[in-house]
């Protein structure tokens, strides 16, 4: 299966402003594209989900996400290997 997200493109070839994360707050039976994930990220209840979107051309981007959601060297390496699928780690 293949992802429209997956087709190679940048957030900017995709009409997304560059080197902008496009975040997705699901919670509950509500969906609303937040415009700064980062002050979603500690009041996230049981039932939501922040789905985000990064530009992996980006690099600054990966990095900050990383940092600002204490991930793991395994999911640091693999966003920044350019694996463009999907990945719950």
């Amino acid at each position: 299966m293949r992802f429209p997200w997956s087709d190679g493109y940048s957030a900017e070839d995709r009409g997304y402003a560059g080197g902008v994360a496009t975040a997705l707050l699901f919670d509950r039976d509500q969906v609303d594209e937040v415009q700064d994930w980062t002050d979603h990220v500690d009041d996230l209840g049981r039932k939501s989900i922040l789905w985000i979107d990064l530009d992996r051309a980006d690099r600054a981007q990966i990095e900050e996400t990383v940092d600002t959601l204490d991930l793991g060297a395994a999911s640091r390496a693999r966003l920044m290997d350019g694996d463009t699928r999907p990945y719950f780690g």
